[in-house]
């Protein structure tokens, strides 16, 4: 897999996420504790946990999904805690999301999942949403004879496709990535890996990913961001990162599949040119 362009120096960049003093609590568990995190214009950022750290949380604090206990989460300078339904509602057609298996919806075809947002956020005639979805099904690889499919009808590896055709139908500026590869063979993965660097550069997007594939991240990631201990750890680019003397990073990053992704990246192990 190829490495992932370097990021711009963070203070140069725009920032489209801000979380600012992000508190978030079930009962009294606490899953994270004042959390401060900015995401910038065309950059991935990772985020990175173990089981019960609150990445599929925070995930969904950006979405205006949840609500935090306390702090502030905008998204393009809009306070999703704040602001009212309309905000909210003009937001979703500014992003995508790509959710772990897939979530398309079984009854629908491949046709009709992709042109669902299309239909739902936008006035369009029906001969532009179908060119429109076709051009996506071009975009990810999928033949036109797969759109009156359904999902049951197709691999694991054609509904990660598909999922990802929906998730930029709008062509979105912001993408949301939950464990991407999840569930598939390491060549299925690694193909998926390179559709979405030559989409994040065709389309100009930024992304959020949540993933603990070491292949996908050092792949895709300019910066990762550790959640541990209800709080950011760290957030940094992956060199930086597997600096850091701390529990969490040592036995995710530095471990025989860390370094063997580590080396892949840089091109000196049995892994590069993959």
């Amino acid at each position: 897999m190829n490495a992932p362009t370097p990021a711009a120096a963070p203070e140069t960049r725009e920032a489209v996420i801000e979380v600012e003093h992000l508190t978030s609590r079930f009962g009294r568990q606490v899953v994270h504790n004042d959390i401060d995190l900015v995401v910038f214009r065309d950059e991935v950022l990772a985020l990175v946990g173990g089981s019960g750290s609150g990445k599929t949380t925070l995930v969904r604090q950006m979405l205006g999904l949840e609500r935090p206990a306390e702090g502030h989460v905008r998204v393009f300078g809009v306070d999703l805690v704040s602001g009212g339904k309309d905000e909210l509602a003009a937001m979703r057609s500014r992003w995508g999301m790509l959710f772990q298996n897939g979530a398309l919806f079984s009854a629908l075809s491949v046709f009709d999942n992709i042109a669902l947002p299309l239909r739902e956020l936008k006035q369009l005639e029906a001969e532009v949403i179908h060119d429109l979805v076709m051009m996506k099904l071009e975009m990810v690889g999928i033949e036109p004879r797969h759109a009156n499919k359904k999902p049951s009808e197709l691999s694991g590896g054609m509904v990660k496709r598909i999922a990802l055709a929906r998730a930029i139908a709008l062509d979105p500026e912001l993408l949301f990535l939950d464990e991407p590869t999840a569930g598939l063979d390491p060549d299925r993965s690694e193909s998926f890996v390179r559709l979405i660097q030559a989409l994040r550069s065709e389309l100009r997007m930024t992304v959020v990913m949540v993933t603990h594939d070491l292949d996908t991240l050092v792949a895709l990631a300019d910066r990762v961001a550790v959640l541990a201990r209800t709080r950011l750890v760290a957030v940094d680019t992956l060199a930086e990162i597997t600096k850091l003397d701390d529990p969490f990073v040592c036995n995710f990053f530095c471990g025989e599949r860390g370094q063997r992704a580590m080396l892949a990246r840089s091109g000196t192990g049995s892994a590069a040119g993959a």
